[in-house]
């Protein structure tokens, strides 16, 4: 939703900070406002294809490490978008 309403190729958001997987037909700030309950503000920025794959490759990085400490961030990724991580090269693949 948050792609299509600004015209963007990609969002990432935090991972359980959508509150609803669904709007109502009838889309209102409060509908919003349950789905996302945040006060942050949007951050958009512009990346090449490899800084983008740059990016992913460290979130992966980062959070398989966190992972074992027992912490672990993961970003829910607007639809159209793969990424495979190869944890045993420690980096993103073509398949």
């Amino acid at each position: 939703m948050l792609k299509d309403h600004f015209n963007l190729d990609l969002v990432l958001l935090g991972s359980g900070s959508l509150r609803k997987e669904t709007l109502d037909a009838i889309v209102t700030k409060g509908g919003l406002m349950d789905m996302y309950s945040y006060d942050e503000k949007l951050v958009g920025m512009k990346l090449t294809g490899a800084e983008l794959k740059k990016a992913m490759a460290f979130m992966f990085l980062q959070a398989e490490a966190d992972a074992d400490g027992g912490h672990s961030e993961y970003y829910q990724i607007s639809s159209g978008f793969r990424f495979v991580y190869n944890r045993k090269e420690g980096k993103l693949t073509e398949s």
